[in-house]
């Protein structure tokens, strides 16, 4: 009986175990595919200017090794519409929390008797308080990025290299699976147990990411 396993090393029988060496990931950048999860697309939406264009500039450089699950291109499509909307609405939605607060501040400010504080100055403040954040929420919102040209930018970017659409046989597959992984607390996903929504995409994408490799 042949007691000896056909690896080479400990480290080839459990590679996963071990961090790659240097030459390693050298070789990784050179070759790999880059493969994108939904909220790293959206957090460009989200992102300042900063971060946006150095994330955009580092997918540039790997264009052609980029690649999508067509479930991570699906959810992408189906939140960006609403997260558009929010970051264009968010000025509005900010001046708005301020004036509420402070002038719920302001009432409970009135009702105040004392021998020493000076209400109406507080009220004065807060009052400019409100003025100078609108005006400066005016302001920034000039600068807003036009982010429906993001998209499109984003489109060019991806092109074509976006997997199949799974069917629901597929799905179903792919959803048995993933509840013996989650039962056994088998990464990934296992804890988002409580955040059921999210527990379908991440075990599709993770399963898809799975099958392009074997």
């Amino acid at each position: 009986m042949n007691l000896e396993n056909e690896a080479d090393s400990l480290r080839e029988l459990f590679n996963g175990y071990y961090t790659p060496t240097e030459k390693e990931f050298a070789e990784l950048w050179k070759t790999c595919t880059f493969v994108f999860d939904t909220n790293t697309l959206l957090n460009l939406f989200r992102y300042p200017k900063d971060s946006r264009d150095l994330l955009l500039n580092l997918m540039k450089r790997v264009k052609d090794r980029i690649w999508l699950p067509y479930q991570v291109a699906m959810e992408y499509h189906k939140h960006l519409i609403e997260l558009i909307h929010n970051q264009e609405n968010e000025y509005e939605a900010i001046h708005c929390t301020i004036e509420k607060s402070l002038k719920e501040l302001n009432n409970k400010l009135m009702e105040l008797r004392h021998s020493n504080i000076r209400v109406d100055k507080i009220i004065e403040m807060t009052s400019n308080i409100i003025k100078e954040s609108k005006k400066e929420l005016e302001s920034q919102k000039e600068y807003q990025p036009d982010l429906a040209a993001l998209k499109e930018e984003l489109d060019i970017l991806v092109g074509n290299r976006i997997g199949r659409e799974y069917n629901q046989d597929e799905l179903n597959k792919i959803y048995e699976d993933g509840q013996i992984r989650y039962s056994n607390k088998i990464p990934p996903g296992f804890k988002d147990i409580s955040e059921k929504k999210t527990r379908k995409p991440s075990i599709i994408i993770w399963y898809i990411k799975m099958y392009m490799v074997i």
